[in-house]
């Protein structure tokens, strides 16, 4: 009996002292302002664990948001991303714990939320890089990405087009450039390896590469669109119609060595522009006057190959886009609502053959890779068309037209290479703003949005909050 008593309380003991141990473990607070080197295990999950994961776990998490491993939260929820790595003031994860109207995040809901020094950390750690116990940085090797301007707030969006989530903002005044650069538009090159911005604010083209990494730029007053020759060290750029009184000029710039030659147009305004598949001719068109140029790209730059006349009313020609099989153009016609058609079958005989009615202030009309539609957004109606280029006709008209669905003053649009997704910019500059965001943060009442279209639907299949006036952007796929 001695012996059978003794081992019971040798048992109890053990076990007393391993719960001791244990509740030690979980309670011993972590002390955020000591800790120099953030493991991510170790100091940041803990944290959302004790804050996050009771509505965020792994059982239908709130939002679609998981925050139980590094690589659900770095994944977002279903509208988008929660951190973006370097920049903690536009992370949604510190937005929601700092600027959330009515209270921090979750404490609207009853519940506990980090205190200021647990916010400073996480601030900390995304600024960081918001790395994982490897060091990595999320989304740091994405391959497939989408480049978007933000031109009121001065800086450039990138979107992992495969996770749909923002994964970099470059803000340009850390760079150098002014306080209200103005980025306006952007070309990647056909490699990827490179891409280019104009700053309208600045008057510059800047290139950088695919790593985030400032290469160069170069001086042009209030560059505006760009267009990229296909196989030639050629980035073409014009004129914004932000700014009266430009020169009548466009730029051409050798991308290698970021030199740039002016050639002087015997028309106002250049705007509109692109590039046909072979690159052998370089197309033009005045935004107040309607008139179109060419440019066979063999010839000496400074001569303009072929200029073209459109008869009737002003049209305010805004953007063009040229087919697949390079055998027609469509220009967006502002002030007539139209896309108009031309045939380019021969670019040194230009013909205007069709016109196709769609909404208010079309602007950036884009062919899908099989040719067989055209998208584009329609500025005043918050809407966009799509066109079936073999009947000319408007086969739908996607959007409630009231920007509420995040199709609020479309800018620019892409099409993603394989014709899956098309991407649309919506500026929601007016005040009040036509899209309302999902969450009040007090000053992102006119934030604008990346909209995503699949165009086996036509249906929006996410909207993506980013930062104020979303211009131009560029898409570069494997």
């Amino acid at each position: 009996m001695k012996k059978k008593s003794f081992l019971v309380i040798v048992a109890f003991v053990l076990f007393i002292a391993n719960c001791k141990k244990d509740s030690t473990s979980i309670s011993t607070p972590i002390d955020y302002t000591q800790i120099t080197n953030i493991v991510y295990s170790e100091h940041v999950q803990p944290l959302l664990n004790q804050y996050c994961t009771s509505c965020h776990g792994s059982q239908s998490p709130a939002a679609g948001l998981q925050v139980n491993t590094w690589d659900n939260l770095i994944r977002g929820s279903r509208d988008g991303e929660a951190l973006i790595p370097f920049d903690p003031n536009n992370s949604m994860m510190i937005e929601m714990l700092t600027k959330l109207s009515g209270g921090s995040h979750p404490s609207e809901t009853g519940q506990g939320a980090p205190d200021s020094i647990e916010t400073d950390f996480l601030v900390r750690w995304i600024r960081e890089g918001a790395k994982n116990d490897a060091g990595n940085v999320p989304y740091e090797n994405s391959v497939n990405r989408l480049y978007v301007c933000n031109q009121g707030a001065g800086m450039i969006s990138v979107i992992d087009t495969d996770a749909k989530v923002v994964i970099r903002n470059i803000k340009l005044n850390e760079l150098g450039y002014s306080s209200n650069p103005k980025p306006h538009d952007i070309a990647v090159e056909p490699n990827g390896e490179y891409w280019y911005v104009t700053l309208i604010g600045d008057g510059k083209v800047v290139k950088f590469d695919r790593n985030f990494q400032w290469v160069a730029d170069v001086d042009f007053i209030a560059a505006g669109l760009l267009a990229m020759h296909p196989n030639k060290d050629l980035l073409y750029v014009g004129h914004t119609l932000s700014i009266p009184n430009v020169p009548q000029t466009i730029g051409v710039i050798t991308r290698s060595t970021m030199t740039l030659q002016e050639i002087s147009l015997p028309f106002s305004r250049p705007h509109a522009m692109v590039a046909d598949h072979s690159g052998q001719n370089i197309f033009f068109a005045s935004l107040v006057q309607s008139v179109l140029a060419t440019i066979d790209t063999d010839m000496n730059p400074e001569e303009i190959a072929d200029l073209f006349l459109i008869n009737g009313p002003a049209r305010t020609l805004v953007q063009m886009n040229i087919s697949p099989d390079d055998q027609e153009i469509y220009i967006s016609s502002q002030l007539e609502e139209q896309l108009l058609v031309f045939d380019s079958s021969d670019p040194s005989n230009l013909s205007l053959i069709d016109s196709v009615t769609v909404g208010q202030h079309p602007w950036h009309p884009k062919f899908t890779p099989d040719g067989t539609r055209v998208y584009v957004g329609n500025n005043i109606s918050h809407t966009v068309s799509v066109v079936n280029t073999a009947s000319r006709q408007e086969l739908h008209h996607i959007g409630m037209g009231n920007g509420s669905d995040g199709l609020a003053e479309p800018h620019g649009l892409v099409i993603c290479p394989g014709g899956d997704y098309v991407y649309v910019t919506n500026r929601n500059k007016n005040l009040p703003g036509e899209y309302t965001p999902r969450y009040d943060f007090g000053d992102n009442a006119n934030a604008g949005t990346v909209v995503v279209i699949n165009t086996m639907t036509n249906q929006i299949e996410k909207v993506i909050e980013i930062e104020q006036f979303p211009s131009g952007l560029a898409i570069y796929e494997e």
